[in-house]
């Protein structure tokens, strides 16, 4: 049974908008995070609480698992937990920068990915 239509585009319009925002921030917040580990003055403009995109991701993520063709087996908070990590600054700088992949491929593993995990198995 493939997955509706719905949960897939929506699934595609996060990773394209979450890859349009990591072009732009991933590699300043690398630099925030290294200087605010040896820099007191920049640790205390660092936010200590919860991570901001957390709360992103977990509302993408109740929205997604309520939608016929999410996978049921899967919790609100572990697919919250599988978008967080798949589409960290992270593991997209990983890729793209240390292991030189185009953002396009990025976007497209993601995509994949993130459809494996999340949506119901459409038998290929």
């Amino acid at each position: 049974m493939s997955p509706p239509a719905r949960i897939s585009s929506a699934l595609v319009t996060l990773v394209a908008g979450t890859r349009r925002t990591l072009e732009r921030v991933a590699a300043i917040n690398d630099m925030v995070r290294a200087a605010a580990a040896t820099n007191p003055e920049i640790r205390e403009l660092w936010p200590d609480q919860a991570d901001p995109r957390y709360t992103v991701i977990a509302t993408a993520a109740k929205s997604l698992t309520e939608k016929p063709g999410a996978r049921p087996t899967i919790p609100v908070e572990e697919a919250a937990d599988i978008l967080y990590g798949i589409l960290s600054p992270e593991l997209f700088l990983v890729l793209t920068r240390d292991r030189a992949w185009p953002p396009a491929k990025w976007e497209q593993w993601a995509c994949d990915t993130l459809s494996s995990q999340l949506l119901i198995d459409d038998g290929l």
